[in-house]
């Protein structure tokens, strides 16, 4: 009898932390195992956060929260997506966005100026380059209004 009990409790327990974000005691010993076991498990992420981890954005009832300007461009024309951060990777922080839109904007630039044909990789490079906003936008429009990722 006990070893059954002992047996069903190992299974209600098994069942209980695949359904439970890994915790850590705060050590330096114990955080790369943690941060695995994290980045294993961000499929339990509420939508929000999993969202604001892998975008760096916010949302709101009805806004995308956005932390600079950049960030928005970067994010309306899906270079965010590209750049597939996580646990391991996480968005920055600061102006790392603006760092990262003049990184773009660069290699846009420097696609464009070594066309010299006009093939269909010329054509797009040419298209992102024009899509992005030569200047940044204001500072009032770090909200605007998208698609909630809950939708």
């Amino acid at each position: 009898m006990a070893p059954r009990r002992e047996s069903q409790a190992q299974q209600q327990q098994a069942a209980a932390d695949s359904t439970q974000l890994p915790t850590t005691n705060g050590t330096v010993l114990h955080r790369a195992s943690w941060l695995r076991e994290l980045s294993n498990n961000s499929h339990l992420f509420d939508s929000d956060i999993a969202y604001l981890l892998h975008t760096g954005c916010g949302i709101t009832s009805s806004f995308t929260a956005v932390i600079s300007p950049e960030h928005s461009a970067l994010l309306q024309q899906g270079y965010i997506s590209q750049q597939d951060f996580n646990v391991f990777n996480p968005p920055p922080i600061k102006d790392g966005f603006k760092a990262l839109h003049a990184q773009v904007v660069a290699e846009l630039v420097a696609a464009e100026a070594a066309a010299t044909a006009g093939t269909p990789e010329q054509a797009a490079a040419a298209a992102a380059v024009a899509a992005l906003p030569s200047t940044a936008p204001s500072t009032l429009c770090l909200l605007y209004t998208s698609p909630s990722p809950r939708d």
